[in-house]
C-alpha cells in the first residue's frame, strides 16, 4: 500500500488527496488548524500566524474557470464569489470526495528527513503530543501565503498599535474617520485601498506602477461590447497568437481606459506589464477619497512616513500589504525552495525523488484551483508509477529554460499534455470543438478524455459555461452566429441520444 503526506488542507493539498486516491495511493493530509480551506477559512479556527483572506474579499477569477475541473460551483453563486463562499466551496469538495477521513486537524509538522528511501513525518498534534510516520511520497501544500511579511522598516516600533498587516485586515468599518496608510500596489493593496475608501481617506503607497482592470471587462471597447467577466472573454485560440509589447499596451489601453487620468498610474509602453485587479479604484480616485502615490519608505517617525525623495505622508493607522513568506522550515534546507531553485514543471523536486510542490509556482498566474488540481494529478500519476518522469538531465534542462512569465494557459496546457488529458479537437463534432478553441477556457475541458475522465459531466459544464457567456453576448447584434450554432448542435445531439437515436460519443463528428 502506498502512503503519502500531504502537508497542508488548503486547496492545493485537497484536490491533491483527491488525485492520490484516484491513483489508489492513501493519503494522510497534515493541518496545523481545525478546518480546511488554507487562507481562505475563518480566523477562529486556525493559528494566530497562519495568513487569510479579509471576510469581504472577492476573488478576481470568475466561479466559471476558477474551479476544480470535477466539481463545479452551485448555480446561484455570484461570478466573484466572497471569501466565505470560496471556503463553502472548499468544504463541499472535502466532503463530496469524503476527504475529511484523511485529514489530521491541529498537527503541525515540525519535521521531514529523507529516511531509506521513504519520508520520515515528525508532527505535533493538539500543541502537546509528538508523533512520526514514514510515507512514500511527499506533497508540500503549504501554499505561498503562510506568514505575513512587513519589511523591517526604520521606526516601525515607534508605530505601537497603529499597524496592522492585511491578513488581520476584518472590515473597513474599524477606521472610520480615521486617515489610513496603504502600504503594496499589488492585488491586495489596490483591493484594499478601493474598499477603505468607501468608508474613510485613503493613501495609497506604491513603489511602481501596473494596470488596474476590473473583474468585468468588455468584448468591444471601442464599440460599446457587452461586458463579461474578464477570464470568460480569454481563449484557447487567442492564447496562440502572441503579442508583442506594444499590442499589448495598446490593448490594456482600450480596457483601462481611466488609468493614464491619474498620473501616479500612469501607464507607457514601456510600463511594466503586470496589472491588479480592482472594479471602483478610479471612482475613489477621482471622488478624492482615496490618493496614490509612487514612492518608497525611508522610514517612519511616530504617526508618518518619510520617502525616499524626502516626502512626508501622515496616517492613523497603516495597513501592510507587503505580502507573505512562505514557510518550509520543516524541510531540510536544501529543499525549502530559496529565489534561485527550480522545479521540473513547477511542480517536481530535482534534488529527491518523491517530492512534488503543489501550488508553489511563482507570480500569480490566473485561476488556481484548475492549475493546482493539474499538478497533483500530474505528481500522482508519478508516484502511483502510471506515469514517468524523464532522466534528471533533461528535467533540469527543462527546468532552466521554463518561462517564470508562463501564463496560466500555457501551463496548464503543459501538464496537460503530460497526463495525455489534452482534448484532441479532431475527434469532436464542430460545435464541440469550436467551443473548445474559441469559448471560454473551461477546466472541465480536461476531463473530456484519458484516465479519470467524466466526459458527460465535463461536456455538460463546458455546455452551462457556454450558455451562459452567449447570455451576456446575445443582446449585442455582432453576437458571433457560431455561438448559436453551437449550443443548437449540442442541443440537437443530447435529444437524439434521449430518443436513443444514437449512441453517445464525444468523437461522433458530423
Amino acid at each position: 500500500m502506498h502512503k503519502i503526506a500531504i502537508i497542508g488542507a488548503g486547496a492545493s493539498g485537497l484536490t491533491s488527496a483527491v488525485a492520490a486516491l484516484d491513483e489508489g495511493i492513501v493519503p494522510t493530509l497534515f493541518e496545523m488548524s481545525f478546518r480546511v480551506g488554507g487562507v481562505w477559512g475563518p480566523d477562529d479556527r486556525k493559528p494566530s500566524d497562519q495568513g487569510s483572506a479579509w471576510p469581504g474579499m472577492k476573488v478576481n477569477i470568475s466561479r466559471h474557470t476558477g474551479t476544480f475541473s470535477n466539481f463545479n460551483w452551485p448555480t446561484d453563486t455570484a461570478d466573484f464569489p466572497t471569501t466565505q463562499e470560496v471556503y463553502d466551496y472548499l468544504s463541499n469538495y472535502t466532503k463530496h470526495f469524503n476527504l475529511l477521513p484523511y485529514i489530521r486537524f491541529g498537527c503541525r509538522v515540525i519535521e521531514v528527513l529523507e529516511q531509506d528511501g521513504k519520508w520520515l513525518i515528525r508532527w505535533q498534534e493538539n500543541k502537546t503530543t509528538l508523533k512520526e510516520e514514514l510515507f512514500d511520497s511527499l506533497i508540500i501544500a503549504t501554499s505561498k501565503f503562510t506568514n505575513p511579511y512587513i519589511p523591517k522598516f526604520k521606526g516601525l516600533d515607534q508605530l505601537q498599535d497603529n499597524m496592522l498587516h492585511s491578513s488581520k485586515y476584518k472590515s473597513a468599518k474599524e477606521f472610520v474617520n480615521k486617515r489610513v496608510l496603504i502600504l503594496g500596489g499589488s492585488l491586495s493593496g489596490t483591493s484594499l485601498a478601493e474598499e477603505v475608501a468607501k468608508i474613510t481617506e485613503v493613501t495609497h503607497l506604491l513603489r511602481k506602477e501596473r494596470w488596474v482592470i476590473k473583474r468585468y471587462r468588455s468584448s468591444d471597447p471601442q464599440n460599446d461590447g457587452p461586458v463579461l467577466p474578464r477570464d470568460l472573454l480569454k481563449t484557447y485560440a487567442s492564447s496562440q497568437k502572441p503579442m508583442s509589447r506594444e499590442e499589448q499596451y495598446q490593448f490594456m489601453l482600450q480596457h483601462c481606459s481611466e488609468q493614464n487620468e491619474v498620473p501616479e498610474w500612469h501607464m507607457s509602453p514601456n510600463s511594466p506589464v503586470g496589472f491588479v485587479v480592482a472594479d471602483d479604484y478610479f471612482k475613489e480616485v477621482r471622488c478624492g477619497k482615496l490618493k496614490p502615490i509612487c514612492g518608497e519608505v525611508d522610514y517612519f517617525l511616530n504617526s508618518s512616513v518619510v520617502l525616499k525623495d524626502g516626502r512626508t505622508l501622515e496616517f492613523d493607522v497603516v495597513i501592510f500589504c507587503t505580502g507573505y513568506e512562505r514557510d518550509l522550515s520543516f524541510l531540510p534546507e536544501h529543499l525549502r525552495l530559496p529565489p534561485t531553485s527550480l522545479l521540473y514543471e513547477d511542480t517536481f523536486s530535482l534534488a529527491t525523488h518523491r517530492l512534488a510542490y503543489i501550488g508553489m509556482y511563482p507570480g500569480a498566474r490566473g485561476a488556481v484551483f484548475p492549475l493546482v488540481e493539474l499538478q497533483a494529478r500530474y505528481a500522482c500519476g508519478v508516484f502511483s508509477g502510471r506515469l514517468k518522469l524523464p532522466p534528471i538531465e533533461t528535467m533540469k534542462e527543462e527546468a532552466a529554460h521554463t518561462s517564470k512569465d508562463r501564463d496560466e494557459l500555457e501551463f496548464s496546457t503543459a501538464l496537460a499534455e503530460k497526463l495525455g488529458i489534452t482534448p484532441n479537437l479532431n475527434s469532436y463534432n464542430w460545435g464541440l470543438r469550436h467551443m473548445l478553441l474559441n469559448g471560454a477556457y473551461t477546466p472541465a475541458r480536461f476531463r473530456l478524455e484519458g484516465l479519470h475522465s467524466n466526459p458527460k459531466a465535463a461536456l455538460k459544464s463546458i455546455e452551462e459555461t457556454a450558455l451562459y457567456r452567449h447570455t451576456l453576448l446575445k443582446a449585442h447584434d455582432k453576437v458571433p452566429s457560431l455561438v448559436s450554432l453551437c449550443l443548437f448542435q449540442l442541443n440537437k445531439q443530447k435529444k437524439e441520444e434521449k430518443q436513443g437515436m444514437e449512441t453517445f460519443s464525444l468523437s461522433n463528428t458530423l
